[in-house]
């Protein structure tokens, strides 16, 4: 959600795709993995605007459902774990983000396309990014 003074981003990506499995991580190796993922998520360098908007991110939340470790007695057969993040942005000239660039691809191995969607206050639409193309035009 673009407005004249910030970004509001959300992100929901699949464990398989952001580390490589789904479900509590069963080695050092593999919460390494999944603690990476989510630092890189915060950091937000992830997602980028024009120089010009002079957005600066202000605040976020990560969770990491299904991550989590579970009691053997737990039904979790059909729980998919998944990372969800709320990023916040606040912009000295949001009106100048006509587009953004979405480079989730080196922190996430497995991951083959992101679908965005973005509302703003002249159009709202959508696109699929991938690793050769992670340019978004807002433009109406």
């Amino acid at each position: 959600m673009l407005e004249e003074t910030g970004v509001t981003a959300q992100l929901r990506i699949a464990g398989m795709s952001a580390v490589g499995f789904e479900r509590a991580p069963r080695s050092a190796a593999e919460r390494g993995r999944l603690d990476r993922f989510r630092s890189a998520i915060v950091s937000a360098g992830w997602l980028v605007f024009p120089a010009s908007a002079g957005c600066q991110l202000f605040g976020s939340d990560v969770l990491a459902p299904g991550f989590e470790e579970t009691p053997p007695d737990a039904e979790t057969h059909n729980e998919h774990a998944e990372i969800r993040a709320t990023l916040r942005y606040r912009c000295a000239n949001g009106s100048s983000v006509s587009e953004l660039s979405v480079n989730l691809f080196d922190s996430a191995q497995e991951l083959e396309t992101v679908s965005v969607e973005w509302v703003t206050p002249l159009s709202q639409g959508s696109a699929v990014v991938g690793r050769r193309q992670q340019r978004v035009s807002l433009a109406p």
